[in-house]
């Protein structure tokens, strides 16, 4: 017996796919932007965005890890093409904090500056120009140690290469 071709689906039924397309897709993007944190157990990235001011953690952890492995490449945390070096120089972990741009001034996307361990230098990938490890001719964002010993960068300000 030939069946009757059916109407439109029940109002009912499309207002539940539509909300359970909108969970699945908020529960993914979720697990996508925090995957990270989750399976390392650490806390999300501590940024101020109202303010501009990055805090990547404690002194005398970043200053540990920066003196075993060299100055830490933080990228932009808004996806555009402002990454930087934290890096410390000295004893004090208060003190002698810079926080240097990776590209020299008005440079391509593909120009950057690699760290080299073994001089203690950052050296241009397109010119092959030398920077000393504090990162003079370079720009760079003002650095403070707030009140918790936590490392604040300011990345609303950018300082010219002197």
């Amino acid at each position: 017996m030939p069946v009757a071709p059916g109407g439109p689906p029940p109002l009912r039924q499309v207002v539940l796919l539509g909300l359970g397309v909108i969970m699945t897709m908020g529960t993914i993007l979720f697990f996508v932007t925090q995957a990270d944190t989750l399976l390392s157990g650490g806390s999300p990235l501590d940024v101020d965005a109202g303010e501009g001011i990055y805090r990547p953690g404690e002194t005398e952890d970043l200053a540990e890890a920066i003196a075993d492995i060299g100055p830490l490449l933080l990228p932009d945390l808004a996806g555009g093409d402002d990454d930087i070096f934290l890096q410390h120089l000295g004893d004090d972990p208060d003190e002698g904090w810079v926080a240097i741009a990776v590209r020299p001034q008005i440079a391509a996307r593909d120009c950057f500056v690699a760290w080299k361990p073994d001089d203690r230098t950052f050296v241009d990938s397109c010119d092959g120009t030398v920077y000393p490890e504090s990162g003079d001719g370079l720009p760079h964002h003002p650095v403070e140690v707030n009140r918790d010993d936590e490392v604040e960068i300011n990345l609303d300000v950018v300082v010219p290469p002197s």
